[in-house]
């Protein structure tokens, strides 16, 4: 049996200059009625999932675009950032507020933005890492929320990222990823001037240059190693880790895509210092998870179905699970675990735009965030 809860949207004149829409507390838990749909946030659509391990509710924001990004905030809810295509291009970063969910715009374009990072510190400050165009201008920008709204800082990239990671260090910093045409960059905090950029990888090789830094991933380890998976333009997935003497850059796999499909990867680190990276490999068509490191890398095909693996996400859990979402070209949702042992990848929803976003609490509970390919709402997926 299916459960439909009715939404209503509510606006409201906040005192805090935010917008605030209606919405459940919590949304349905994995305890309740596992296929539950969610109709609300204006009642133009509907979430429903297919596998009954799954609860699924529609999030109340209006013309949302294909472009998000969430995580947890130091209670478990997930905060959401997404792109609404309204009169221009607005930025917003969603929160649930009791009852409602509460939006904030964090900056708006005529033209576009693209993927956001987001990322909420140890002090409990959420930033924003994004890709946008001023006056048809592409620049990089990192946006930090303050008690008198958003302070923006304009980074030294010359183009609009497509990808940009935004990922917490052990000591509460933030660290970040983006590229520009040719380069990868590394943001970091600086006392000083508020943020500082390095180049990771510049796309020069030996044949000449080609660029780096597609499909960014990064974390950083508990004594602050920075580790960051990303392929260039020559369908090479990379691997790169910082030093005091600089970076240090590994060919994973030489033969991981095509110039022409998206070239997104994810990366993980478990307990045992493993890395482990998703990402889709054209060449194999298949879903595929590198582990290893310094030494040398294993590889682990997760799923073969013709023309699978897209938008891979790929978190870990306090228990050492890797948990790993991804979507294939028929428009579905895939999720899958190894607590078995072994992957069982099993259909989340469909049909689904080529676009999702993961987090993963401690305690192994996910959060999956979509967007229709039917109805064009957002749903927030939990199990």
């Amino acid at each position: 049996m299916r459960v439909l809860l009715v939404l209503s949207l509510l606006a409201c004149a906040c005192g805090d200059g935010r917008e605030r829409t209606g919405g459940t507390d919590a949304g349905p838990t994995p305890d309740e009625d596992s296929g539950a749909a969610v109709d609300g946030g204006g009642g133009s659509g509907e979430c429903a999932v297919v596998d009954e391990r799954w609860a699924a509710e529609l999030l109340p924001f209006e013309e949302p675009e294909s472009k998000l990004a969430v995580t947890l905030d130091a209670e478990g809810s997930p905060v959401v950032a997404w792109v609404a295509a309204e009169v221009v291009h607005n930025l917003y970063v969603s929160e649930r507020s009791g009852a409602d969910w509460v939006h904030e715009r964090v900056v708006g374009s005529t033209t576009a933005i693209e993927v956001p990072g987001l990322v909420i510190d140890g002090a409990g400050t959420a930033h924003v890492l994004y890709g946008q165009y001023v006056t048809s201008t592409p620049v990089a920008e990192i946006a930090t929320r303050g008690e008198g709204g958003w302070d923006v800082r304009r980074l030294m990239g010359d183009r609009a990222p497509e990808t940009s990671t935004l990922s917490l260090a052990p000591d509460g910093t933030v660290r970040g990823t983006y590229h520009d045409l040719w380069n990868l960059y590394l943001v970091s905090p600086d006392a000083a001037d508020g943020w500082t950029e390095e180049v990771v990888d510049d796309g020069m090789t030996e044949g000449g240059r080609a660029s780096a830094g597609l499909g960014n991933d990064l974390l950083i380890d508990a004594d602050g190693v920075v580790h960051v998976s990303y392929q260039s333009a020559a369908s090479m997935l990379v691997y790169a880790r910082s030093s005091e003497a600089g970076w240090a850059r590994f060919v994973v796999d030489e033969e991981a895509g095509t110039t022409t499909e998206p070239k997104d990867t994810a990366i993980a680190r478990t307990s045992d210092g493993v890395l482990h990276i998703a990402y889709r490999d054209s060449a194999m068509d298949a879903l595929v998870i590198a582990s290893g490191g310094d030494g040398g890398w294993s590889f682990e095909v997760v799923d073969s179905t013709e023309r699978t693996g897209f938008r891979p996400q790929l978190e870990v859990d306090d228990d050492g699970v890797r948990h790993l979402a991804y979507t294939r070209d028929d428009d579905s949702l895939w999720y899958a675990n190894d607590a078995s042992g072994a992957f069982e990848p099993a259909m989340v929803a469909a049909p689904v735009e080529p676009t999702l976003a993961m987090a993963v609490s401690g305690a192994g509970t996910v959060h999956l965030v979509w967007k229709t390919s039917d109805e064009y709402v957002l749903c927030l997926g939990r199990r």
